[in-house]
This record gives C-alpha cells, structure tokens and sequence, in this order.
C-alpha cells in the first residue's frame, strides 16, 4: 500500500513525467499485452487503424500492423516517448537492411546521407544541469540545442560528420553507446511480443532533423516519419508491407488521415476516466471525417469498480513496508492509497460501477451513479475500495482486482480506526458517485449514507473528493 495524493496531476502532465521504465513495465505486463494483442488480432486485418498514446514503443500499433492493417496512424503527446518511437524505427530499418558492402569490394557505394541532420539520440546537457542558460543553436547545425526537459539535450551532428567520431567527446560516445544497446534490448522486447518490425522503406520528416525540433514538430500536419513495415508475423506470412505513421501532438490537435476503421488506445488509469480517455475519445469520434460509418473503438469499454471495506488490520510486515514508504504506520482518515492484494473477506458487499464508459456507444463526460450496498456480514466499515475493469470486446476483460496488473487498486480510509462504523449484516451503505471527465484532470466525489436494520432512513456518513488517479 502506497499513500497518493488526492489532488493527481492532469492526464498531459502524467504522460509527459512517464519514463521508459515505466512504459517497459507495462508492456512487461503480460494481463494487459495478451489482453490486448488477443482483441487487437481478431479485428483489424485490414483496417485503417489510429493507435491514440501510443508510447516510444507503438506497442497496439504494432499490433494492429502484425494482424494485417491496411494503414496504421500513431500519435504520440510525450516529447521523450515519440523520440524513442522514431529512434526505434530507425533501427529496426538499419538492422533490416543488407549486411554493407566492404570498400574494398568492386559494387562498394557509399553510404547515402538521410538528411541534412543525423539525429544523435537524448543525452545529458550539463550546462542545464548545473542551472546555466540554455545553448540554442542557429540554423547552421554545429551545436547541440537544449531541449525543454530541463537537463536533457539532443545532440545532433551534421551529415558530413557524421562518420566521425573525433567530433564527439567520450562522454557523448558512452552514452550512445549505452543508449544504442537500450534500443537494442527494446526491440529484443518487441520481437518476443510478436511487435518486432522490418522497415522496408523510411521516410523521416525533415522536422525531425532540425534543432527546434518541439516547436516544428507538435500538432504539425506532416507526420515524424513514413514507413513501409512488414511486421514479424506478417514477414513469416509474406503479407504485403503496412504503412505506419507517427505523428507527435495531441490527438485532437493533429491534423490525421480520415477514414479510421478502428481507434484503439491504452489511455485508462487506476481510476478508469483518470488519463483523458473519455475526453479525446469523445473529441476524436466528434471529429468530421475522421473515423468510418463502421468505425469501432478498443476497448470497447472500462469503468471503475467500488466496493465497501471493513476496517483494515495491517500485519507488522505491512506496517514497517508503509513505514518505509511514508514515515509512519497507520494509514490516515480521508487518505487515498495505491494498494493490492486484498481478501475477499475485506469487502462488505460486491463491488459495483462508480463510473462506467461505452466507448462505442453513447459516452457522457459527466456521470452520477447512485451505488446501494447491503453488507454481506458484520464488521466494522472503514473505506472504499476501487479498481479498474477494462472490457476489450466480447471474450476479453482486464480486471485489475482479480488479475495481477501494473494498474493498481484505490484504497479510501474514510474514517480512523477510533470513527470506523459497526455495521451489522443487511445494512445499508449508499454512495452518491459524480464523475466529471470533461478536463485533463477528471474530478471525482463520492457520498456516503449509512442506515442499519430498523432505520426508517440513511444518515450522512462521510464525503470524499479527489482528481485523477493519485499517480
């Protein structure tokens, strides 16, 4: 159990903070990847496919194109996850060309050069580091520029020294070197998926090579990159080549093919609406010309489960873990909690939808659900317990309770152990849930009304108001 704040950051501040530890534990995740993969497979052999968050490693897009997609769009927000994205494609597109020449060998030609940039991958910037004034280059190519993560630049080299390693100092060499072995591990990763891709051909918008990259690049019409793929099974099968595009921006900001026969997206938090996904799903459906009269959206649905608990007797293991993450023991009245692993002996009732989203069906950005729970047995009522439940399509669910997910569960203490509620079985509990989904940053109360055996009405118990996920 890990102590959040009840006041998360926005769906965009979220994305931008993940790290490529983070998007790898995911697509470590066996649940959500098989999930996926298995619902992904059955519906999009050749379709127009819009792969929405798509991550550094376009992992449902990779998916769709392995399944036989006719076109495969990608859009990704995060500045640091669309750069891995392209670097990635990039060497996938190296590692599929023939093994070069030697010079020596009469057919010898020279390499030819992609552009007038080589991009040179992410690598510290000490001079931002250390609090100094950002360096930005000119038009000219020679110096690296800063990007807006603070610490971080892109070194770029220009094309006519770019096989010259006398321009780079040793520190730049070890990290890309270190860095060229991470991209490596990733499409070892991809190809165990089944996501591995072999670009036959790879066309890199000219954006992507300049300095100012951020600013020339979002929301831009052209997308990072073109490329011609045939994915791992594909290539097996000989299937012909799926065009793949990535572009970088917000789904509603960018300028997309139209004619989308499927839109697919992993933008679902702890707290179902908690990432945007009501929102740019809604925008993206509204927009004209975007997606297909036959056009389906997968997962087909999601929503978050809630369920009444009895009050908590953490064992001493537990205690000294919440101890070493937070500087205390207990946990807290009116405290929101990441948390796993709790019986089925710790709920008052079963578990029913605070908010629940039909992505193919009418989609509200705002809901109130009225929950009413019978408790199942005597005990002490203390708090709430939510967790996310995904259905894909008609034989695939995630339900991150139930299964072992990187999503985790939301655990309420809504009242300290001394003000926790002796219930006995068959009373009522009543919770007034409200979701608002219509921001970056959905808003959730929930009202809690208590009434035992005999009572002729409920009484106010407890309220509890929160935004996104705690994450």
């Amino acid at each position: 159990m890990r102590s959040v704040s009840r006041w998360g950051s926005s769906a965009l501040e979220k994305n931008s903070n993940y790290s490529i530890e983070n998007h790898r534990s995911m697509v470590l995740d066996d649940v959500r990847v098989d999930a996926y993969a298995a619902a992904i497979r059955r519906v999009a052999r050749g379709k127009n496919v819009l792969d929405v968050g798509t991550g550094p490693f376009m992992l449902l897009g990779r998916f769709a194109a392995a399944a036989g997609a006719t076109r495969v769009v990608c859009v990704e927000h995060s500045e640091e996850s669309a750069a891995t994205a392209c670097e990635l494609m990039q060497c996938e597109h190296e590692m599929a060309q023939p093994v070069p020449l030697p010079v020596s060998h009469p057919k010898y030609e020279p390499p030819k050069a992609v552009g007038a940039w080589t991009p040179q991958l992410i690598v510290p910037a000490p001079e931002r580091a250390q609090g100094g004034d950002a360096k930005k280059s000119g038009d000219d190519g020679g110096h690296p520029w800063h990007t807006s993560n603070g610490g971080w630049r892109r070194e770029c080299v220009s094309a006519s020294k770019a096989d010259s390693y006398e321009n780079m100092s040793a520190r730049t060499l070890h990290v890309l070197t270190r860095r060229a072995k991470e991209l490596q591990e990733c499409r070892e990763l991809l190809a165990e998926l089944g996501a591995d891709c072999a670009p036959s051909s790879l066309s890199i918008s000219e954006a992507w090579y300049h300095p100012r990259w951020i600013a020339r690049r979002r929301d831009s019409a052209l997308p990072l990159f073109i490329a011609q793929v045939e994915a791992g099974p594909a290539l097996r099968e000989g299937r012909h080549a799926v065009r793949v595009e990535l572009h970088h921006g917000l789904a509603a900001h960018v300028d997309l093919p139209g004619d989308v026969d499927l839109i697919v997206h992993e933008i679902l938090g702890h707290v179902a609406s908690s990432e945007g996904a009501v929102k740019a799903i809604r925008e993206l459906r509204a927009r004209a010309g975007l997606a297909s009269k036959s056009c389906v959206v997968l997962p087909s649905e999601a929503g978050t489960m809630l369920a009444p608990t009895l009050q908590l007797e953490p064992s001493l293991l537990e205690r000294l873990l919440q101890y070493s993450e937070t500087g205390y023991s207990e946990t807290h009245e009116q405290g929101m909690y990441h948390a796993r692993g709790f019986p089925p002996s710790a709920f008052l009732a079963p578990a029913q939808p605070m908010e629940w989203h039909c992505f193919n069906g009418e989609l509200l950005c705002r809901q109130r659900r009225v929950l009413r729970f019978r408790t199942t047995a005597d005990g002490r009522f203390d708090g709430l317990h939510l967790h996310l439940r995904v259905v894909l399509d008609a034989t695939t669910a995630i339900d991150a309770y139930a299964q072992r997910t990187t999503w985790s569960c939301v655990y309420v203490r809504l009242f300290s152990p001394a003000r926790a509620i002796w219930l006995a079985a068959g009373s009522l509990i009543e919770c007034v849930c409200n979701v608002d989904a219509r921001t970056d940053s959905p808003k959730y109360d929930i009202d809690v009304s208590i009434a035992r055996p005999g009572d002729r009405g409920t009484w106010h118990a407890a309220t509890f108001s929160w935004s996104g996920d705690g994450s």
